[in-house]
């Protein structure tokens, strides 16, 4: 993905056409941590992460169904990070648009700056002209940059370039004021678009989006079992990238 600002347009260039052609022919196309919207301060963890397949299985399964919210709760440490970090939908007619990640580990930018509509404003933005192609005209007002963010979505839903899209954001239980962060998003989204929150409870959020969520479209994610720990370090340690 390459960005750009050109006059009073924001966007940018999407390597998805490019990267089915090259595919189609035999060659290989590896994406960097920017283009799968993983910070570079917990790719490494990423990498080396246990895959949470029980979990993975439930959220895949929510997916399958017409919410368009849903959210990954669970106790801090359980792993919600990494989770979203590593997820990618089963399903191939679902595109994956982009990722969010609030709280990151050494971030080079402060939490004021992620947890900032402005800055949930613009990534969004910058995900939809990515999938689209397309350069988005840059607004004046935060104010406005909003109200067409509806504008956005349905013309993502609209574009034919899949048949499902998907966002994730991660990480609101840092949020000072969620309302206004979540704000961002409209709540009568597209039928054919899904957004995944993640924090620990839904108690955390606004009204209006509470509202949204209910038991079948809400997936705890759960610490991994003890075997699977013990399988990985038994791994690492005879790979010797644990000290014994």
């Amino acid at each position: 993905m390459a960005r750009m600002q050109i006059d009073n347009e924001i966007g940018a260039i999407s390597f998805a056409k490019a990267k089915e052609f090259l595919e189609a022919n035999t060659i290989s196309v590896v994406e960097d941590s920017e283009t799968r919207n993983i910070p570079e301060e917990i790719e490494d963890s990423v990498i080396s992460a246990i895959t949470n397949y029980k979990t993975s299985q439930k959220l895949n399964k929510v997916i399958e169904g017409k919410h368009k919210w849903l959210l990954c709760s669970g106790s801090p440490g359980a792993g919600k990070t990494t989770f979203a970090a590593n997820f990618t939908p089963d399903d191939d007619e679902l595109l994956l648009c982009g990722k969010y990640f609030i709280k990151i580990p050494n971030d080079k930018e402060a939490l004021e700056v992620r947890t900032s509509v402005r800055s949930i404003l613009s990534w969004l933005e910058v995900s939809i002209s990515k999938v689209l192609g397309n350069n988005i005209e840059l607004l004046d007002t935060i104010e406005d940059r909003i109200k067409r963010v509806k504008t956005l979505f349905f013309t993502l839903s609209v574009s034919g370039i899949s048949r499902r899209y998907l966002f994730i954001v991660d990480g609101l239980d840092e949020v000072r004021n969620i309302e206004a962060f979540l704000g961002v998003f409209p709540i009568n989204i597209p039928e054919n678009i899904q957004i995944i929150i993640s924090c620990t409870n839904r108690d955390i959020l606004p009204s209006n989006v509470q509202n949204e969520i209910g038991d079948e479209n809400e997936i705890k994610v759960e610490p991994l079992e003890l075997s699977a720990c013990e399988a990985y370090i038994q791994s690492n340690l005879k790979k010797g990238e644990i000290a014994a």
